[in-house]
């Protein structure tokens, strides 16, 4: 009997128990959403502030295709439905809580925030259009006229000759008349000048042919554009009798360099030599002079005492 009394009273005491848990948990989940909801009210301001001006700051290319008129809310996380939903009525509980001042949240409680934010009627999207409305005035002034390239070549041949008036909207077209010119006083300075002005003639038929600086093999003429490409030509199998000839032409021209440096040693040896004679020459002389215009004075002078 007392172990039946004892299981009967063990049996009431667990019910018991149970219900103790319960009004617990009910009191620790009332008091929860109190603390939650007096948070949210502190800390709705400063998001909805903060998302405010995220909207004002969006830059004219959002703007051109996002909505104007749409007030987007979301529902509190004690609320069933969890899915963002449009609004044409802003929340009561968004304009109560901007309405009251609260701290501003830092970046961790920005993530934490949670509950009902209105966004307020955005401002009109400046559109790209709009932005360059001011600009149409500043092409008004542009001249409309096509661009003229003038030649202005005066023959080599005939330096006095006016220049050519040929002008040209394209700077290829000028190109294309010019070469002409730039053939005929390249041929001139072959025949009557000198290697510099045939040097110059060429520069300018290339420059007008778009080919830039050419550089041609001494020994079998081909042309290349760049320096170290004819130094490869000489390099190569093919080129090795070029390079063998070249190599005497630069022998033989650095005997002739030294020949024409020694002639010139000499010839100022030569030039001191004459210079120093010359000045002895005109020393001797002027003592000469001297000497006799000393002996006619005073031959002068004897004659004269001589008559007294």
């Amino acid at each position: 009997m007392a172990s039946s009394s004892q299981g009967l009273s063990a049996d009431h005491n667990e019910p018991g128990k149970d219900t103790d848990s319960e009004t617990t948990n009910v009191d620790t989940g009332q008091t929860s959403e109190k603390l939650l909801g007096k948070r949210r009210a502190r800390e709705s301001p400063g998001a909805s502030n903060l998302q405010i001006q995220e909207e004002d700051s969006l830059s004219d290319r959002d703007a051109d295709w996002e909505p104007e008129d749409i007030e987007i809310s979301i529902s509190p996380p004690g609320s069933a439905s969890k899915f963002v939903r449009l609004a044409s009525e802003p929340d009561d509980r968004s304009q109560h809580s901007q309405s009251s001042p609260g701290p501003s949240p830092g970046p961790s409680m920005i993530r934490g925030v949670r509950g009902a934010v209105a966004l307020r009627h955005r401002r009109t999207p400046r559109t790209r259009s709009s932005g360059r409305e001011g600009s149409s005035g500043e092409y008004d002034s542009l001249p409309n006229e096509a661009p003229n390239f003038s030649c202005r070549w005066v023959p080599l041949q005939f330096p006095e000759q006016e220049p050519c008036k040929e002008t040209c909207t394209r700077l290829s077209d000028l190109r294309r008349h010019q070469r002409p010119h730039f053939e005929i006083d390249l041929s001139y300075a072959k025949e009557k000048l000198d290697e510099v002005a045939v040097s110059k003639a060429q520069a300018a038929l290339d420059r007008c042919a778009g080919r830039g600086q050419s550089y041609a093999c001494e020994v079998c003429g081909k042309v290349y554009s760049r320096l170290d490409a004819v130094a490869r030509h000489r390099q190569q199998p093919q080129g090795k009798y070029c390079n063998i000839m070249y190599k005497k032409m630069r022998a033989e021209e650095k005997a002739r360099a030294k020949e024409s440096q020694g002639l010139e040693q000499r010839l100022r040896v030569q030039k001191g030599k004459m210079k120093r004679r010359l000045s002895e020459s005109q020393k001797k002389t002027n003592k000469r002079n001297s000497m006799m215009t000393s002996t006619n004075m005073n031959t002068n002078t004897n004659t004269n005492t001589s008559k007294g």
